[in-house]
Protein backbone atom coordinates (compact mmCIF):
# COMPACT_ATOMS: atom_id res chain seq x y z
CA UNK A 1 0.00 0.00 0.00
CA UNK A 2 2.96 2.16 0.62
CA UNK A 3 3.95 1.75 -2.62
CA UNK A 4 1.31 2.65 -4.26
CA UNK A 5 0.53 6.17 -2.15
CA UNK A 6 4.30 7.28 -3.06
CA UNK A 7 3.26 6.85 -6.78
CA UNK A 8 0.34 8.80 -7.03
CA UNK A 9 1.26 11.56 -4.57
CA UNK A 10 2.51 14.47 -6.45
CA UNK A 11 6.27 15.58 -6.09
CA UNK A 12 7.09 18.21 -3.26
CA UNK A 13 10.31 18.60 -4.75
CA UNK A 14 11.26 21.55 -6.90
CA UNK A 15 12.86 21.10 -10.32
CA UNK A 16 16.25 22.74 -10.50
CA UNK A 17 17.97 24.67 -14.02
CA UNK A 18 19.11 20.93 -14.70
CA UNK A 19 16.01 19.14 -14.16
CA UNK A 20 12.42 18.58 -15.64
CA UNK A 21 9.33 17.71 -13.96
CA UNK A 22 7.64 15.11 -15.78
CA UNK A 23 3.82 14.81 -15.69
CA UNK A 24 2.20 11.04 -17.23
CA UNK A 25 -1.51 9.23 -15.95
CA UNK A 26 -1.33 10.85 -13.17
CA UNK A 27 2.00 10.20 -11.77
CA UNK A 28 5.00 12.89 -11.60
CA UNK A 29 8.88 12.27 -11.74
CA UNK A 30 11.51 14.76 -11.55
CA UNK A 31 13.80 13.60 -14.68
CA UNK A 32 17.56 14.98 -15.18
CA UNK A 33 18.04 17.73 -18.44
CA UNK A 34 20.30 17.12 -21.10
CA UNK A 35 22.51 19.42 -21.48
CA UNK A 36 23.79 19.54 -25.36
CA UNK A 37 27.19 18.48 -25.38
CA UNK A 38 27.69 17.74 -21.54
CA UNK A 39 28.04 13.18 -21.48
CA UNK A 40 25.14 11.37 -18.55
CA UNK A 41 25.53 8.34 -17.54
CA UNK A 42 23.18 6.25 -16.21
CA UNK A 43 21.90 3.17 -14.98
CA UNK A 44 19.57 0.51 -16.38
CA UNK A 45 18.97 -3.21 -14.38
CA UNK A 46 16.27 -5.05 -13.20
CA UNK A 47 14.81 -2.47 -10.68
CA UNK A 48 14.73 0.36 -13.19
CA UNK A 49 14.41 -0.69 -17.07
CA UNK A 50 13.43 2.72 -18.05
CA UNK A 51 14.91 6.10 -17.36
CA UNK A 52 13.65 9.95 -18.92
CA UNK A 53 15.75 12.40 -19.51
CA UNK A 54 14.59 16.05 -20.88
CA UNK A 55 16.07 19.11 -22.99
CA UNK A 56 14.76 21.88 -24.67
CA UNK A 57 15.00 23.08 -28.02
CA UNK A 58 13.87 24.84 -30.98
CA UNK A 59 11.81 24.59 -33.78
CA UNK A 60 13.96 23.79 -36.98
CA UNK A 61 16.98 22.76 -35.05
CA UNK A 62 18.77 19.00 -35.82
CA UNK A 63 20.10 17.07 -32.95
CA UNK A 64 21.30 13.80 -32.44
CA UNK A 65 21.65 11.36 -29.67
CA UNK A 66 24.59 9.12 -29.06
CA UNK A 67 24.71 6.15 -26.89
CA UNK A 68 27.41 4.15 -25.71
CA UNK A 69 27.42 1.04 -23.55
CA UNK A 70 29.39 1.19 -20.60
CA UNK A 71 29.66 -2.04 -19.17
CA UNK A 72 26.83 -4.17 -18.74
CA UNK A 73 24.77 -6.67 -20.87
CA UNK A 74 21.50 -4.15 -22.35
CA UNK A 75 19.80 -3.46 -25.45
CA UNK A 76 17.93 0.20 -24.52
CA UNK A 77 15.83 1.73 -26.60
CA UNK A 78 15.57 5.46 -27.30
CA UNK A 79 12.80 7.21 -27.92
CA UNK A 80 12.49 10.85 -28.06
CA UNK A 81 9.21 12.88 -27.91
CA UNK A 82 7.29 16.30 -27.38
CA UNK A 83 7.26 16.57 -23.72
CA UNK A 84 3.23 16.85 -23.56
CA UNK A 85 3.11 14.41 -25.94
CA UNK A 86 5.08 11.73 -24.93
CA UNK A 87 3.58 9.09 -26.85
CA UNK A 88 4.23 10.42 -30.14
CA UNK A 89 7.71 10.05 -31.36
CA UNK A 90 9.80 11.99 -33.32
CA UNK A 91 13.02 9.71 -33.33
CA UNK A 92 13.45 6.00 -31.86
CA UNK A 93 16.90 4.30 -32.01
CA UNK A 94 18.10 1.13 -30.54
CA UNK A 95 21.76 -0.05 -29.47
CA UNK A 96 22.40 -3.76 -30.50
CA UNK A 97 23.80 -6.23 -28.73
CA UNK A 98 26.59 -6.74 -30.39
CA UNK A 99 27.66 -3.14 -30.63
CA UNK A 100 28.49 -0.76 -27.94
CA UNK A 101 27.29 2.67 -29.85
CA UNK A 102 24.67 3.92 -31.50
CA UNK A 103 23.43 7.39 -32.76
CA UNK A 104 19.85 8.51 -33.33
CA UNK A 105 19.90 11.43 -36.00
CA UNK A 106 18.87 13.25 -37.64
CA UNK A 107 16.15 14.24 -35.21
CA UNK A 108 13.87 17.44 -36.66
CA UNK A 109 12.19 19.85 -34.04
CA UNK A 110 8.90 20.63 -35.20
CA UNK A 111 8.07 22.83 -32.56
CA UNK A 112 9.57 24.69 -29.75
CA UNK A 113 9.26 23.24 -26.11
CA UNK A 114 10.97 20.76 -24.11
CA UNK A 115 11.65 17.54 -25.79
CA UNK A 116 11.53 14.00 -23.54
CA UNK A 117 14.30 11.16 -23.86
CA UNK A 118 13.32 7.67 -22.85
CA UNK A 119 15.40 4.96 -22.39
CA UNK A 120 14.56 1.95 -21.96
CA UNK A 121 15.32 -1.95 -22.57
CA UNK A 122 12.20 -3.98 -21.00
CA UNK A 123 12.62 -7.32 -23.74
CA UNK A 124 15.78 -7.65 -21.64
CA UNK A 125 15.40 -10.56 -18.57
CA UNK A 126 18.06 -9.05 -16.94
CA UNK A 127 19.30 -6.16 -18.49
CA UNK A 128 22.04 -4.75 -15.80
CA UNK A 129 24.62 -1.74 -16.79
CA UNK A 130 25.95 1.40 -17.35
CA UNK A 131 24.78 4.08 -20.29
CA UNK A 132 26.54 6.92 -21.72
CA UNK A 133 23.95 9.26 -23.74
CA UNK A 134 25.18 12.35 -25.66
CA UNK A 135 22.52 15.34 -27.58
CA UNK A 136 24.38 17.18 -29.77
CA UNK A 137 23.12 20.22 -31.80
CA UNK A 138 23.44 19.04 -35.67
CA UNK A 139 21.92 21.60 -37.29
CA UNK A 140 25.15 23.53 -38.81
CA UNK A 141 26.33 20.41 -40.30
CA UNK A 142 25.51 18.59 -43.12
CA UNK A 143 26.48 15.19 -44.33
CA UNK A 144 27.40 12.52 -41.77
CA UNK A 145 28.50 13.86 -38.13
CA UNK A 146 31.51 12.06 -36.38
CA UNK A 147 30.90 10.30 -34.05
CA UNK A 148 31.91 11.95 -30.70
CA UNK A 149 31.39 9.60 -27.91
CA UNK A 150 32.79 6.59 -26.79
CA UNK A 151 35.39 4.45 -24.94
CA UNK A 152 38.96 4.67 -24.74
CA UNK A 153 41.36 1.98 -24.09
CA UNK A 154 40.58 1.83 -20.21
CA UNK A 155 37.05 2.05 -21.00
CA UNK A 156 36.09 5.69 -19.64
CA UNK A 157 33.77 7.69 -21.64
CA UNK A 158 35.50 10.45 -23.94
CA UNK A 159 34.27 13.02 -25.78
CA UNK A 160 35.38 14.26 -29.40
CA UNK A 161 35.49 18.47 -28.83
CA UNK A 162 36.02 18.74 -32.91
CA UNK A 163 32.45 18.23 -34.62
CA UNK A 164 32.78 17.60 -38.67
CA UNK A 165 31.67 15.44 -41.16
CA UNK A 166 32.69 12.00 -41.54
CA UNK A 167 34.85 11.36 -44.28
CA UNK A 168 35.29 7.58 -45.31
CA UNK A 169 39.09 6.30 -46.03
CA UNK A 170 39.18 3.89 -48.79
CA UNK A 171 41.00 0.93 -48.05
CA UNK A 172 43.78 0.23 -50.28
CA UNK A 173 43.27 -2.30 -53.29
CA UNK A 174 45.71 -5.10 -53.17
CA UNK A 175 47.47 -4.40 -56.41
CA UNK A 176 48.01 -6.78 -58.75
Amino acid sequence: LRERLIQIIPIDQIPTEEQCLFTFNDQSEIVPRLIPGRVAITRLDRNERVKGFCFDATQGLRFRIELVRVNGQMNPQAAVSNFQRPADFIAVGRLPEDERYVAIYPILIPETGQYLVLLSDVDNILPDGELAILLTDITAISGIPAPNLGLDANGNVITNPVLGELVPTPFPTPSG
